[in-house]
């Protein structure tokens, strides 16, 4: 009996796990480069978010990441549908240990059940991350140096503003330079790899686990119930024993 238990689970166990594909998992890291405040250019009011990541936008950041217009663009990249490779998901490195500390690598990991595939997924979405980074940085420079050429065009001549002149004739160089070349702040810092095992059991060790659990739980409901019959038969019965004596002939 306790060899059919364990055969029957593990049978079952391995005939369904073997029904499921094995998982895949991979990850990469992105680093930001966090702008600098005193800035010129990330002290434009709008748009600063584009300008320059700050702490404060690691949750916008990673929260862009996932979304469907990253997933489009990567999706684009590897040449198949939409949502077909695997899933991904980002967090950050190190999490936020004192107030003035904030972590700037993110890590994207991605989950498929193609090993190759999957790294594929990894990288893909990092590229179309830093792709649009660049694209956003890019037209928000532009329309920087257009607010700022309209600032300096409302300015009067003279020399009481040549200041102000020069320093948005710089500003204007600068965001112009930044047109042209846009950074996105942030880096892969080493490709995903092509994940040499599944990150999930494969059915072989799961049937083993199950056998060797259903192994257990079967010796120990039989030990119980033997436990139970030697118990039950080296109980004495107080009414076998009433009949017992009751049925003794008297003594003459």
């Amino acid at each position: 009996m306790i060899a059919l238990i364990v055969v029957l689970a593990a049978g079952g166990t391995y005939g369904v796990s073997s029904q499921q594909h094995a998982q895949y998992t991979t990850s990469t890291q992105i680093k930001l480069k966090f702008a600098d405040a005193m800035s010129p250019v990330t002290a434009i009011e709008s748009p600063k978010t584009f300008l320059g990541i700050f702490p404060r936008d690691l949750n916008h950041v990673m929260a862009y990441l996932t979304t469907h217009a990253i997933a489009r663009s990567a999706y684009r990249i590897l040449g198949v549908p939409i949502g077909t490779a695997g899933s991904v998901s980002v967090g950050l490195l190190y999490p936020k240990t004192y107030d003035d500390y904030f972590s700037n690598v993110i890590v994207l990991s991605a989950t498929g059940t193609s090993a190759t595939l999957t790294a594929r997924l990894a990288n893909a979405y990092v590229s179309a991350f830093l792709t649009s980074r660049r694209e956003a940085v890019a037209a928000a420079a532009a329309a920087a140096v257009r607010a700022q050429q309209a600032a300096l065009s409302r300015l009067a001549a003279g020399p009481s503003n040549a200041g102000k002149r020069q320093a948005l004739t710089s500003l204007i160089e600068a965001l112009r330079a930044l047109q042209l070349n846009p950074s996105p702040e942030a880096r892969q810092l080493a490709l995903a790899e092509v994940p040499p095992a599944p990150s999930s059991a494969s059915p072989a060790h799961v049937a083993a686990f199950a056998a060797a659990l259903a192994l257990l739980c079967a010796l120990g409901i039989a030990l119980g119930l033997d436990a139970l019959e030697r118990r039950v038969k080296g109980s004495p019965d107080p009414r076998g024993s009433l009949l017992n004596r009751r049925r003794r002939p008297a003594r003459p």
